[in-house]
C-alpha cells in the first residue's frame, strides 16, 4: 500500500496553495474595455472583456455578446469625466464581498486601469 506523502519544495517545507474558490471555477480575472459608466452609480461601468482565463469561452456574468458590468468598490479608478473613461483598458476580478447589511455578494471588482493615451 502506497503512503500518501505530503508535497513538499527543495527547501522541506509544505507550499502553500493560492485559494481557487469552488471546485472546477479557478480564480477569474478579465482584461476589459470600458464601453460606458452607469450614470446613477459612477462605481459601476458595462465593459466588453478582451480576455478571459485560458479555456473559458465565458467567465460568470458575461453575456453573450461579451460584456458584463465592473465595479469600482475602493473608489479611485472612476474618479474622472465618464466620458474620459470610455475606451480605456483595466482588469477586474471576480471576487466576493459584503454590502452595508454584511451580506456577501459577489461582484467583478476592478483592480486596475490604464492611465489616459
Amino acid at each position: 500500500m502506497a503512503r500518501n506523502r505530503a508535497v513538499r519544495n527543495q527547501w522541506g517545507h509544505r507550499p502553500t496553495w493560492p485559494d481557487r474558490g469552488a471546485p472546477g471555477v479557478g480564480l477569474q480575472r478579465v482584461r476589459f474595455e470600458i464601453l460606458s459608466i452607469d450614470e446613477y452609480d459612477e462605481t459601476k461601468a458595462l465593459v466588453t472583456v478582451l480576455s478571459r482565463p485560458p479555456g473559458r469561452r465565458r467567465v460568470t456574468e458575461e453575456t453573450e455578446i461579451g460584456t458584463l458590468l465592473v465595479y469600482d468598490l475602493a473608489g479611485c479608478f472612476f474618479d474622472e469625466n465618464p466620458e474620459d473613461l470610455e475606451g480605456r483598458i483595466g482588469y477586474a476580478t471576480y471576487l466576493e464581498t459584503r454590502d452595508e447589511y454584511d451580506v456577501p455578494t459577489k461582484k467583478w471588482e476592478v483592480d486596475s486601469l490604464c492611465c489616459p493615451p
